[in-house]
């Protein structure tokens, strides 16, 4: 064999063995404002653990490490205390339940896990919100796929159909179909705070100007190399941690193309995610 035909072999032979080496990153929450002085790990010594950072259930950072001992190295909590004791925490106005609009989630789906969109579903129906409405879209349009599953008996949710393939029809499709006075869309696979839907609304009475809402999005879990390769090379869904308010008058002078390329000022990662040695 020539050594031309021998290295995609090499290469095949390498990607085998890092496969094979793969270890899930192990996802760890620890409150700053009440950091107890040892830290089990739950992972083997030696393999990475991503760190968030809360305070007041917020997540305010992500510190990455490896795992000592069975417990988080002392030198990455008092990285964790020294980096966001003093990290800022978003707020929304109380706002009494008769003045919150009715909101419509969007949940476009194909089916893939079922299991993974009652647990979307279900984690709706345990929000914290007075009214709203659960509108799950059937994207297959004829592709085979898993039956879906049984949902809870609630006149909450309804189940619709999109013939038209892509998420954005079917988003689409799920917006004409609404009642709500505004619209929260998620992914199938996604496990939403308690308090989502209550910090939109609050949000949508006390700053009527504002149009659109976004929400940090983190990991559920890091237990596949695309998961993480997602999270390090593309950023995540999330690229900040701190509440922030955009506008066109408030780009006017600094940004020509706001909000026309703002994609090409996002960050390679998650700028509050900092490594510790």
């Amino acid at each position: 064999m020539s050594r031309h035909d021998s290295a995609p072999e090499a290469e095949r032979d390498e990607e085998l063995t890092n496969a094979a080496n793969w270890r899930a990153v192990t996802l760890i929450q620890v409150d700053v404002d009440d950091l107890p002085s040892s830290i089990a790990s739950g992972a083997v010594p030696g393999d990475r653990i991503w760190i968030e950072a809360t305070k007041h259930g917020q997540v305010v950072g992500v510190v990455e490490a490896h795992a000592g001992n069975e417990r988080v190295p002392a030198s990455v909590l008092k990285e964790l205390l020294g980096s966001f004791s003093d990290a800022k925490v978003s707020s929304y106005d109380t706002v009494p339940d008769e003045l919150l609009p009715k909101a419509s989630v969007v949940v476009p789906t194909i089916c893939q896990n079922p299991a993974q969109l009652l647990r979307t579903v279900n984690a709706f129906l345990q929000l914290n919100y007075p009214d709203f409405e659960i509108l799950i879209v059937d994207n297959r349009a004829g592709r085979p796929g898993p039956p879906f599953p049984e949902f809870p008996d609630d006149e909450r949710v309804q189940l619709l159909s999109e013939p038209m393939r892509g998420i954005s029809a079917a988003r689409n499709r799920g917006v004409a179909a609404s009642s709500g006075e505004f619209v929260a869309f998620t992914d199938d696979d996604a496990v939403v705070d308690p308090d989502r839907l209550r910090a939109l609304g609050a949000r949508f009475v006390t700053e009527p100007e504002v149009g659109v809402i976004g929400g940090l999005v983190l990991p559920l879990e890091l237990d596949t190399e695309p998961q993480l390769w997602f999270e390090e090379f593309y950023g995540g869904f999330s690229q900040s941690f701190q509440a922030e308010t955009l506008s066109i008058e408030a780009q006017k002078g600094k940004d020509p193309m706001f909000s026309y390329a703002s994609t090409t000022r996002r960050n390679s990662a998650p700028p509050s995610r900092s490594v510790c040695q």
